[in-house]
Order: structure tokens, then C-alpha cells, then sequence
């Protein structure tokens, strides 16, 4: 059940002049997307587990969306194409990955494996989720009906194969380390033909797919920190979009309109979330809490400020 919270420590005041984020790249001055989008992010914020919370662009209007029992995880979330609901793993017990109404309501279990299944995407269309599991013993992609049913292993390597992204014509992006690599590798949504798209600097993971398909973002440590970078979608053309100096830069995602990416950031020493231009120019602090803000998710459409999506 969803509840709004006041005074919380999300500073707007600071936020609006702020350009965050030691050895950022350099940048116009940082203004808040006036495009009425939210984002969703999970943070242990009030409780001793972590909760999915839902917050306006410019860090005010925070709600609290999930509300598990204590030391219970809410994370790795996905919305719905239309924003009604949204996909998570919850994590105590067993991992698994449930469902529930934008609103908190209608919580609903999908999978019931004996090892862990994490990181649910929805697909575009709206009819597939895709996560990856342990229940074969080491993580596979996996793909299932939006209400958890016709399960199917999409990846069968004795390695590591995770954090899945949908393009909009059905296509997957995902981590591998299938020969002896930590690269980002696409294939087609039953799992054939496999395209390398990057190539063994560093560990490269978390990659999300923009909204027209024809970027992806991803996380790099190439440089020797987590830093943000995109792509073509074809692997070409890669461009560093952060460069911190001083902690990580992680799970990006983009805005609907593909103008912006989220992130989360340990940059000021604690992790916050932030957006920035889609050339990683004008970088804006969004949450500033003394809890641990992580893994931002965008609303899939236009929604009053005071919404949850």
C-alpha cells in the first residue's frame, strides 16, 4: 500500500543548483527535466530491509510503494509498457520475483524456484518478462508469460549469463562470460543467434537498451572504476558518459524519451540516485538521504507529479 512522505530529506533547494558528482564530465548548468516523469528506485530508507519508493524528477513527491517485512528486499524492479504494474524480486527467504499494481496493491508471487531468480524486464509488447536464475545451479536467462507462467531457459552455458535488457523489437542484451569474457552480448528472444557487442576491457554488465533501439547503456570498469557508457546497438561506437574520480557509477536507465539516464551513485559517499542528459552532460543529484538509494527505474509515461506512475 502506497504512502506519500514529507520532509524526508529530499532537498529540492539543492537540488536545482547542483551539479554533482566530482570529475562529472563538464556541463551547462543542471536543470530538472520538466517532463513529468518519476522514477522508481529501492532504498532501506525506514525500515531494516529495502522498500521500492517512487519520487518526481526533482526529488520531491516521494512515495513509499512496497512495504515488506523488516530485513525483507525489494529490488531489481521493472515497469509494466503502460506503468500499471511493476516486476521485482524479493529477497529474505528465497529470492524470487513477484508482481505488483504501481499503487503497492495486488501483490502476486510469480516464480517459486528452489535457488535465486533476479532482475526481471518487462518486454516492450508487454507479454514476456525476462530474469535470470540460479536454479540450474549458475545464472541463465530465462524468459515467462507476464503472469509467471511457460517458464524457458533462453541461455544452457556452464557460465555466468544475467542482468537481461529488452530491445523494442524483442531482441536481448545481457552479461556473459562465456569464454573466459565479462562482455555484453544480444540475442534474439529464444535465445539464438548470439552477437558479441563488447570486447574483454574490463567487466562490462548492466546494460539497458533506449527507448528506439538504437543505443545501449551499459557499465564499465575498463578505466579502473564503474563508470556509465552507451553504444550503437551493434557494439560500435561506444562513448564514456561519467567520469567520476572518486566512487561508482551504476545500472543505468533511460527516460522514455530517451533524453535522460538514471543512475545510482556512491559519489558523495553514499549511494544516491541521479539523472543526466543521454551525452552524460548535465548531471542532477535526484535523492539525498542518509539511507541507500539504488537501482532507479523511469515511469513509462507521463504522470502527475504527485502520482506513482
Amino acid at each position: 500500500m502506497l504512502r506519500r512522505i514529507g520532509g524526508v530529506g529530499l532537498a529540492v533547494s539543492l537540488l536545482l543548483g547542483s551539479l554533482v558528482g566530482s570529475g562529472s564530465k563538464p556541463a551547462a548548468s543542471a536543470t530538472i527535466p520538466a517532463n513529468g516523469y518519476r522514477l522508481l528506485f529501492s532504498s532501506n530508507r525506514g525500515s531494516t530491509g529495502y522498500d521500492l519508493y517512487s519520487v518526481s524528477i526533482d526529488g520531491s513527491h516521494l512515495v513509499h510503494v512496497t512495504s515488506l517485512a523488516g530485513g525483507e528486499r525489494a529490488s531489481n524492479q521493472s515497469y509494466s509498457p503502460g506503468g500499471g504494474r511493476i516486476v521485482f524480486m524479493r529477497a529474505g527467504g528465497n529470492p524470487d520475483i513477484y508482481r505488483v499494481d504501481a499503487d503497492g496493491t495486488r501483490l502476486r508471487r510469480l516464480t517459486r524456484a528452489k535457488l535465486e531468480d533476479c532482475c526481471p524486464v518487462w518486454s516492450f509488447d508487454g507479454k514476456k518478462i525476462a530474469f535470470e536464475s540460479k536454479r540450474t545451479g549458475i545464472f541463465e536467462i530465462f524468459s515467462m508469460d507476464r503472469n509467471g507462467s511457460n517458464e524457458v531457459n533462453l541461455t544452457t552455458n556452464s557460465v555466468y549469463d544475467g542482468t537481461p535488457t529488452w530491445s523494442p523489437t524483442g531482441h536481448i542484451a545481457f552479461r556473459s562470460t562465456i569464454s573466459d569474457s565479462n562482455d555484453i552480448f544480444s540475442m534474439r528472444r529464444n535465445g539464438t543467434h548470439w552477437k558479441r557487442l563488447t570486447f574483454g576491457r574490463g567487466v562490462n554488465r548492466v546494460p539497458a537498451w533506449s527507448p528506439d533501439g538504437s543505443k545501449i547503456a551499459f557499465v564499465s570498469n575498463r578505466t579502473g572504476s564503474n563508470q556509465v557508457y552507451v553504444m550503437d546497438a551493434d557494439g560500435s561506437g561506444t562513448t564514456q558518459l561519467t567520469f567520476t574520480i572518486r566512487g561508482s557509477n551504476l545500472n543505468p536507465s533511460w527516460s522514455p524519451d530517451g533524453r535522460w539516464i538514471a543512475f545510482y551513485s556512491n559519489r558523495s559517499g553514499n549511494n544516491e540516485i541521479y539523472v543526466m542528459h543521454a551525452d552524460g552532460s548535465r548531471v542532477i543529484r535526484v535523492t539525498n538521504n542518509s539511507a541507500s538509494d539504488i537501482l532507479p527505474s523511469w515511469c513509462p509515461r507521463l504522470t502527475h507529479r504527485t502520482g506513482t506512475c
